[in-house]
This record gives C-alpha cells, structure tokens and sequence, in this order.
C-alpha cells in the first residue's frame, strides 16, 4: 500500500478510504470503459459491494485544490471475489467505468429530440447519458474551438430495437473521425485523436501516457476439425466425413 495512492468508495452508508494491496488499471482506445482489478486485504470485505462506486487518487504536492489528489479512474464494482488458502486470504474487487451502463443496457427509442430537431454526436451522447440519470457535465467533445462550441456534426436518424445504444454511436463517431473514450471521473471523452496537447489536458504518447503496450495472439481457436477415437476403434472415413459437414449419417 502507498500513501501516495488513495483508494476510496465513495458509496453512502459505506464511504471511506479503503487499505489495498494492489491497484491495476487498463485503459485501452478500443474499448468504452476502463477496466479496474482491485486487491484488498479480507478485513476490507464488508466495505465493498457490487455497484459501488470507487475512486482512485493519486498524491501531488504541486496540486493546491482537491486536497492535494488528482483523480485517476472512477469505476463502479462489476464482482467482489473473497478467497482463502492456507497462507493467504484476500478479496478481489473488477470493476468498469460508469460508461458500462450504457454499455450493457439495451433499450428500443429514436435519436430525435422532442422538438422534431436534428441532433449531433455529443446531443445524442448526452441524451443517452441522461436516461441512464447522468448530467450534461458528465459529457466532454473536443477541440471546442475558440469560442466554445461543439464539434461534432449532426447525424442522421436513429432508432435502436430492444439493443444497446452503444454500437450504433460508436459507428457515428468513427465516421465523424472520433473517439469515444471514459474519462478519469467516470464520464465521456468524444475527441478527435491529434499529436498535440489541446484543452482536454491529456495526450496518448508512448512513453508518457503509455507506460507499456501489450499484444498477443492466441491459437486457441486454430483447428475447425476434430477426429475422436474411441472404445478402440478407428471411426470410418464416411463417418468423419459426415461430422464434419455438420450431420450425422443415417443408421
């Protein structure tokens, strides 16, 4: 545990600061939410609930406001997991941004506002953030432009059927050439991708904002064709061959 990294849930009755173990936080550009795995000590347990919303922080003396913290990830708890063994007992708390909300519901409803208007990428945003009991706040476009304004476009009709709002908005953002991504307190980034440092106050640069990048590749899925032996006996030709296209053969 760190001084310098403080871990709260800030969920009424249980809010406070809790003792950890180990904080790991993914952020990836390919998915909506940031991710959180969260080891505590057992005498934690009663303190985390699954939909709790917790908060890290990180320790910096050149920060005057906010009590000296900056806010790094805001997540809401997916799975609280305790285990015990012979030499060790601890709980594991997963959790996503605030943004899985909108990621996991589904609803049936048109983009169009009430007044029959059109409607751009960060209105539609907005208005899904709305239903789901979010304020406009939590919503951010960038470059705003000088003045203010918003940069994104307007899109056309939307309807979604008993499905999540989220796909079709991804798809709206990337052919409007942005990036929907969680912010640090738990809202939405819709921001167009630049090598330079604009007024979102953030930039994702290789050795900086990325400390490490990891890739795989998994062959776990390599063979689309299986031959069983079994009770000793070879299967005959036609019978694999029969599996194989999907039936079985007649008796």
């Amino acid at each position: 545990m760190s001084n310098r990294v403080v871990v709260t849930n800030t969920t009424a009755p249980r809010r406070a600061e809790l003792r950890w173990r180990s904080v790991k936080i993914r952020k990836s550009l390919d998915d909506i939410c940031h991710t959180m795995e969260l080891e505590l000590p057992s005498s934690e347990r009663g303190r985390v609930r699954k939909h709790d919303r917790i908060q890290v922080h990180v320790a910096n003396p050149l920060i005057t406001d906010h009590g000296g913290r900056r806010l790094v990830a805001t997540i809401m708890v997916d799975e609280v997991t305790a285990s015990a063994d012979a030499s060790n007992c601890n709980v594991a708390v997963l959790g996503r941004s605030p943004a899985r909300d909108i990621v996991d519901s589904t609803w049936s409803d048109t983009s169009w506002p009430a007044d029959g208007g059109g409607a751009t990428l960060t209105d539609l945003v907005r208005m899904v953030g709305r239903r789901l009991g979010w304020d406009d706040e939590m919503v951010h476009a960038f470059p705003e432009g000088n003045p203010p304004r918003d940069p994104t476009e307007q899109v056309g009709f939307f309807r979604w059927d008993i499905e999540s709002p989220w796909a079709k908005l991804l798809t709206e953002a990337d052919g409007q050439g942005f990036m929907i991504t969680s912010s640090a307190a738990g809202g939405l980034f819709i921001w167009r991708p630049s090598r330079t440092l604009r007024n979102e106050g953030f930039r994702i640069e290789e050795g900086a904002g990325v400390r490490s990048v990891e890739i795989r590749e998994n062959g776990a899925e390599q063979f689309h064709e299986y031959v069983v032996v079994g009770n000793f006996k070879r299967p005959s030709f036609a019978t694999t061959r029969a599996a194989t296209a999907g039936f079985s053969p007649s008796t």
